[in-house]
């Protein structure tokens, strides 16, 4: 039995630090019926965790500073047991066989690469959350 009945009971971080990728897949995301909280960086959507717990934790993998693998395997080790049983799936421009396998020893459930669209984000999230993806 699953936690959700439909994506519209779905609360998703999206950590993104690409203004323009943010704002269209923040749309995606809403266009499925999700509430979505907007972190611009690996570091800021770790102090939002203080005080959001998000259903599922959307991550680029490649920001400066700390990217979303480094944010997957803190996110994993965090002392709340609720905010690390958070599922991660990751975005990317490219990943090769090796940063793909590294992202999933991550903690990272899947990785989705860009351009993708509505479809498969409802689909690997569906799956993530063990929706129904066909329910409205």
């Amino acid at each position: 039995m699953t936690k959700y009945s439909s994506l519209s009971e779905v609360c998703i971080m999206l950590v993104e630090d690409n203004k323009i990728n943010q704002m269209l897949v923040k749309k995606m995301i809403e266009n499925l019926g999700c509430k979505v909280i907007v972190a611009n960086s690996g570091l800021e959507s770790l102090q939002m965790l203080d005080g959001n717990t998000p259903d599922l934790i959307l991550t680029d993998i490649q920001m400066p500073m700390m990217n979303g693998m480094e944010l997957a395997r803190k996110i994993k080790s965090h002392t709340n047991p609720i905010t690390a049983a958070i599922p991660i799936l990751a975005l990317t421009g490219y990943a090769g066989e090796d940063e793909k396998n590294a992202a999933l020893s991550s903690g990272i459930l899947n990785v989705m690469i860009k351009p993708f669209g509505q479809d498969e984000l409802k689909t690997v999230i569906s799956q993530a959350l063990k929706i129904n993806p066909d329910r409205p």
